[in-house]
């Protein structure tokens, strides 16, 4: 019951369209493959696939990929980056400008390494490096409601929408 990295989608009925638009050269690429949980499955398979594959997964296959005979859902995903060692956004740590200084803990704003927290579970102490910088006060305001990790952070939720809104969906490839 192993998964072929290449070609993840067993050729058939299922995933005919998928494999239709591969053999015509659109692009279907294996990013990652990860055990673990997904709503009700177990495994997360990380695809980057053309525009026209995109559009078949949500139209003719309903937001699904088929493997073998299971059903698997299918959605988008954008990639944001945020720095581990000052924990702001568009560069990651082996780019960070402030490398010599003391670290900032993503749970708490302290300067110490995240993994060392001491109140990591205790989401009332929480604080948002991200939003604490803003000179946004709408955001800066609100830098205590969460940690600089939360999906729910105002600045990372408008990041990621400026990736979305920035991604071209439709294909300028093959047709």
């Amino acid at each position: 019951s192993g998964i072929n990295a290449e070609w993840p989608l067993r050729p058939g009925e299922k995933n005919q369209c998928i494999e239709t638009l591969v053999k015509k050269g659109h692009t279907m690429n294996v990013v990652f493959i990860q055990k673990g949980t997904f709503g009700n499955h177990n495994l997360t398979i990380g695809l980057k696939v053309s525009p026209s594959i995109r559009t078949a997964l949500w139209n003719t296959q309903r937001g699904a990929v088929y493997l073998g005979n299971n059903s698997y859902p299918f959605a988008d995903r954008f990639h944001v980056k945020q720095c581990y060692h000052c924990q702001l956004l568009h560069h990651v740590s082996d780019e960070c400008t402030q490398r010599e200084s003391d670290p900032v803990c993503l749970y708490c704003m302290g300067k110490h390494r995240s993994k060392k927290c001491t109140v990591k579970q205790d989401t009332s102490r929480h604080r948002c490096a991200k939003c604490n910088a803003s000179n946004i006060s709408a955001f800066s305001a609100n830098y205590r409601t969460h940690n600089s990790a939360s999906t729910e952070c105002p600045l990372f939720r408008r990041e990621l929408q400026r990736v979305e809104d920035m991604t071209e969906f439709s294909s300028k490839n093959l047709m």
